[in-house]
Formats: structure tokens, sequence, C-alpha cells
């Protein structure tokens, strides 16, 4: 087999195609790039086996057509500074070596790479029909990338919820400490499905105008050049328009203004955390406050040192505060939700765009200012604790402590569901196991077919010496 193609293109298509391979994997095919030609049309592709990714080339010039496997990183080296280069890759009498030719500026270069039999790879699933999807689809994609769990435990919310609602579709992600939902989309109605979290797709050389088809179990994407095929998420997906709180009159109002948003930034960089000494952490809670009638974003480290941004061109309605999650609301503000209400302290965050709502659960507080009027002179678990030897007020810019609830803190006991979604993946990992110990099969049963075959011909070999010998 013989084929040419152009190095940029082919530099670009490995750069999306690493994005798509198995991270982790024993078997070796999986670090391959399948490549097939036909006429004049030639393909790459990877697979981690539960996904598959092809890319197009558009401009290849097919010799003979044919089918190779290729170690996707050893190629890469090649053509990544041969970008200007045209690029050969040939087969060779040795069936596990294939020739790489590099013409350019610098003249012509000649490389070789170990290749692996094609039979090794594995069988390519059923075409999925496909249609054209919503234009802000893929867009709507990667902004709820960030609110969706990677926690395996938790497989149902491993992906992007695409539902049928109303006349329209819904894209929701969450992790169970907040929520983000997209509304007013358009797709076929037939379509939906939990789409898996895939790097490929959150890559910004990839293309946002795409179709889209879902069967039970399968989905498939075609963007441009790519094409992407694989499983859906398996499972149901939480009813989650159940966590949303309803919007009230009374509700404290949060308008972070886009001049106070690089401020909001340098506070979740900046402001300190109660394992500053370690470097600090990501997720440490901050709080929102009024303090002389400027809102403030202010945090403090376990010994009680704070420290605070003001927000001079934001505003907040009522006397109430809350605290979050630093990262989480951060995160939620560069998606584009700045309008943000809530009830009190201990209430959900709730912020909504034109077609999305956002939900961000506080964090626990305690003996911070306004938590709580006390109603008695009993001391209460959220009131401020009284130092009956010193009953002197605290001077007015002391601020309490703020209890932070830690991103490894216990979790509660797993619920049924939770071991369900363990089982589900322990299943999904024998199955792997069985898979490569199939291909090991394989290739141990090939190998022994080989050395069979040598051993035959060793046997006609001596046999014609002793025939020559006699």
């Amino acid at each position: 087999m013989s084929f040419t193609i152009k190095g940029r293109e082919l530099a670009d298509a490995l750069t999306g195609l690493q994005k798509a391979m198995a991270r982790k994997t024993n078997l070796a095919v999986l670090k391959h790039v399948h490549y097939h030609c036909d006429d004049q049309t030639v393909t790459a592709t990877v697979t981690d086996l539960d996904h598959h990714t092809e890319y197009r080339f558009t401009d290849a010039e097919v010799s003979t057509p044919s089918t190779i496997l290729l170690p996707v990183k050893d190629l890469f080296r090649l053509v990544k500074s041969a970008k200007d280069d045209q690029v050969t890759i040939e087969a060779t009498d040795n069936p596990q070596t294939a020739k790489i030719g590099l013409s350019g500026a610098l003249g012509e270069r000649t490389h070789f790479l170990p290749c692996m039999d094609a039979e090794e790879w594995p069988e390519m699933p059923e075409r999925t029909p496909v249609l054209p999807a919503d234009d802000r689809f893929i867009d709507a994609y990667r902004t709820l990338v960030p609110f969706a769990s990677t926690d395996p435990s938790r497989t149902v919310l491993n992906g992007i919820a695409l539902q049928l609602g109303t006349g329209e579709h819904t894209l929701t992600a969450t992790d169970g400490k907040r929520l983000c939902t997209l509304s007013g989309l358009t797709f076929h109605e037939d379509i939906q499905g939990i789409i898996p979290l895939l790097n490929i797709l959150n890559w910004n050389r990839f293309p946002t105008t795409c179709k889209l088809g879902t069967t039970d179990k399968q989905y498939r994407i075609e963007a441009g050049n790519w094409t992407l095929q694989g499983k859906l998420v398996d499972g149901s997906y939480p009813n989650w328009s159940q966590v949303i709180p309803d919007a009230h009159t009374d509700d404290c109002v949060f308008l972070l203004a886009d001049e106070d948003i690089p401020a909001v930034k340098q506070a979740v960089q900046t402001l300190p955390a109660p394992n500053s000494e370690t470097g600090g952490d990501k997720n440490a809670g901050i709080c929102l406050m009024k303090q002389d009638d400027m809102v403030v974003l202010a945090a403090c480290d376990a010994q009680e040192n704070w420290g605070q941004q003001p927000l001079k061109h934001s505003t907040l309605s009522g006397s109430e505060f809350t605290a979050f999650n630093r990262s989480y609301f951060l995160e939620a503000v560069e998606a584009g939700f700045t309008k943000w209400q809530f009830k009190d302290h201990t209430a959900p965050l709730r912020a909504e765009t034109e077609n999305g709502i956002h939900v961000l659960m506080p964090l626990r507080q305690e003996n911070v200012p306004g938590a709580v009027e006390p109603s008695t002179h009993k001391e209460t678990p959220t009131q401020p604790k009284t130092n009956q030897e010193d009953p002197e007020p605290m001077p007015k810019d002391t601020k309490p402590s703020l209890a932070v609830m830690s991103s490894n803190e216990e979790k509660q006991d797993e619920d049924l569901l939770t071991m369900v979604q363990n089982a589900r993946e322990s299943c999904r990992t024998l199955n792997t196991t069985l898979k490569d110990i199939a291909a090991k099969i394989r290739a141990d049963q090939r190998a022994n077919k080989a050395l069979h075959s040598e051993l035959q011909n060793a046997k006609g070999v001596l046999t014609k010496l002793k025939d020559l010998a006699a």
C-alpha cells in the first residue's frame, strides 16, 4: 500500500486523534492509528473500544488501496516538525515495518516505523444514522463539561444529558454539588441520551457545526472531516428539575458587573484558605457579603486571618450573605452566569441567563455575622458562642471564622443507586479484561500458526537436503 498526504493536515489530525485515544491501556493496538485508503479516500481512526474517532483526509493521493496500523506517537514525532512536507506512507516487504517518506524544503528523508497486523484492529460498530444538529450544540456541550461529574462511582453523571422537554431539547450536567442546564435547543425528537465526556469535543479546533444521531445505546457525531461514534452513558439521568429552587421576589439578588469579573478571578486565586501554608485549596469556601455598603468576597485561613476583595461595580440586595466553593463559582461566572439570587445562607444559589439555569449549593457556615437572628439567649449550633469571661463586644473589623465544607469530607453511605452503578462499572471492567484476553489469545494463535508454518518449511528443507545427500 502507498498514499501521500500533506504534513500539516496529518499533524493536525494526529493532534486531535490523540485526544480521543485510551489514556491507560495494556493493549498495544489501542496505541496505534488505523489508516485505511480506498481509491482516493484516506481515513485515520483511533479507538478505546467504547468510542471510535475517525478523520477523513481532504487531499490525499492513493497509489495502492490497503490498511496499515502505525504507532501514533512515533508518527507524530516525525511530522510535527515537517508540517510543510509531503508525507508518503508505504508498506514494505516486512509486514511489521512501514516506510515513511518526507519530502520538502530539507529534501527527501526516509524513516521506518514498526506497524501491527491490521487484523488486530477491533471491530467497528454499525453506523448510526445522523441528522443536522442545533448549531449551538457543540458550544453548549463545552459550556456544560466543567459541571459534569468525573467520579467513576457515579457513572450516570459522567456525561451531558440530552433530553426532550416541552417542544425543545435541554442539555444538563451535574456533579451533585452544582447543576447547569441549557434549554431552547432544537434536535429531531428521537435524538436523546447521555453523551459521554469526550476530550476531542472540547478541542478548540473541532468543528462546531455537526450532525448527530442516537440509538438506545449508541451516538454518532459527524462534523467536517471528523466522525465520532460510541456508547452512550448507560442509566437513567436523575430528575434534575426537582432541585432547581423557585425564584421569589424577596430573594437576595447579587448582580455581578462585567467590570468586577477580573476581581472575582483574583479573589479565587489570592484570598486565604484553610490550608494556605501548603499551597491553598482551590475548592475552599469564599463568602459573599456586604461591608460598609460595599459588596465584598471574603475568606480566612486556619488562623482566622481574613482577606477580602471588593466588587466595586456589583450590587447585593437584602441583608443576607452566603458562602460557596470558590472554584465552582468562578466556573459558573466564566460560563456566563452573573445574576444570582438566594433566600438565605442555607439555601441554594440560583443563576439564570436567557437560555440557562445554574444551581450552586452553599457551603456550611458557623459563626458568620448575620447567619442567625437570635431569638433567645440560649446558645444554638448556628449562634455565635459567647465568652463569659470576656463580655466585650467583638471589634468591628474582626470577622468570625468561616467553617468550610472540605472537598474531601467523608461521603455519606452509598445508596442503592450508587451500588448499582459500581456493579455496572465492575461489569464494564470485566468485559474490557475479557476482550484483552481474547485479543491475546488471537495473537498467540497467529504466532503459533506462523511458527508451525516455519517448522513445516524447515522440515521440507531438511528433506530436500537429505535427498541431495543420498
